[in-house]
């Protein structure tokens, strides 16, 4: 997608402006950063420590790269047949394997340093949708996740060469030849503006329930696995999608619920001492 944007400058005379068009890399540091700021400074409103949080968001964000590759390659079957040292060789990633390992991650770190990590995962799980936001527009620019075809107004269209294009052409549903694909769902928009309104519901979760430690973590795996089981059925199967019963992000969705389900018999019933400072934010 992110060729016809430039092209579009171009046609229009406006190629002074194409640098303001980024890329789907950009964008998915951006979304890391993004989640990293924003968790720090709900640590810092709620009187929790920061120097442990920033650590803990360096170990977090080095094992969400470690597990979207992963995840990625457990998903397709890759895991077993190609060397350690071909697991990162390949292009590909999964978002659930993003999730997993940052907050496996965080929990790891601070059980090491005899930190509960409760509270520090409540925070990062308010923060995860953020991420989703931003994250999700990189893969509209690199041409991934792309829905079904639809004829709806709002439909888009993706230039020749991208993975969209090709898959249509190999289906038999394209032309060879034709300049863009079949309308789609624009699918990354959709699972972009679905993690934005899951941010702010988070967010006001967090600051309700921040006395509950692992009420906000349990509420993110349950709102993030039924709404991204709906939004699923829209994706191509080329991208991913089920020809037939469930595909793997709708699979992981259940295991979501799961999780959910498992925190919400685990975590301790309250915290006397955990500050309930701050204002939302």
């Amino acid at each position: 997608m992110q060729p016809r944007i430039l092209d579009y400058f171009r046609d229009r005379g406006l190629e002074g402006l194409t640098w303001l068009v980024p890329s789907s890399g950009f964008m998915f540091a951006m979304a890391m950063a993004a989640a990293v700021i924003v968790f720090l400074w709900r640590l810092k409103r709620t009187s929790l420590s920061v120097d442990r949080g920033l650590t803990g968001a360096i170990v977090a964000a080095i094992a969400a790269i470690v597990g979207t590759r992963l995840f990625y390659l457990l998903a397709h079957g890759a895991i077993l047949r190609l060397s350690p040292i071909e697991w990162f060789g390949q292009q590909g990633t999964g978002s659930w394997g993003v999730y997993i390992g940052a907050m496996l991650g965080l929990a790891a770190y601070l059980k090491l340093v005899k930190e509960s990590p409760w509270p520090y995962l409540d925070a990062l799980a308010s923060v995860a949708c953020l991420a989703t936001f931003f994250g999700r527009w990189g893969c509209l620019l690199a041409g991934c996740d792309f829905g079904r075809v639809t004829s709806l107004p709002w439909a888009v269209r993706y230039p020749h060469g991208s993975s969209a294009y090709i898959a249509q052409i190999a289906s038999g549903a394209l032309r060879p030849g034709a300049p863009l694909s079949l309308p789609t769902h624009p699918l990354p928009i959709y699972l972009s503006l679905n993690g934005l309104v899951l941010f702010i519901v988070l967010s006001a979760i967090f600051y309700r329930t921040r006395h509950r430690p692992g009420t906000t973590l349990a509420a993110f795996w349950l709102l993030y696995g039924v709404t991204r089981f709906g939004w699923e059925f829209l994706r191509d199967p080329a991208a991913g999608g089920a020809v037939s019963g469930l595909s793997i992000p709708q699979w992981m969705s259940l295991v979501a619920l799961g999780i959910a389900v498992a925190i919400y018999l685990l975590k301790p019933k309250g915290m006397a001492d955990l500050p309930t400072g701050g204002r939302p934010g």
